[in-house]
């Protein structure tokens, strides 16, 4: 698959990888990341992990935010 290395890929140092789990080549900047990150080759990581504090009790709640 070497046709689809640009200059611009070779410019800015990614790195073309395949996946170990589902085969397929994907493109990353980081050179020690093994799998494409797609599902279900990563698992979900904000399932149970929210990316804030606020923790809302009901719908009306929602609209306070603090």
């Amino acid at each position: 698959m070497e046709e689809l290395r640009t200059r611009l890929f070779d410019r800015m140092r990614f790195y073309r990888k395949q996946c170990p789990y589902c085969k397929h080549y994907f493109w990353t900047l980081n050179k020690d990341q093994e799998s494409c990150g797609d599902q279900p080759c990563t698992p979900y990581l904000f399932i149970g992990n929210p990316p804030g504090k606020f923790r809302p009790e009901s719908i009306r709640m929602l609209g306070r935010g603090s």
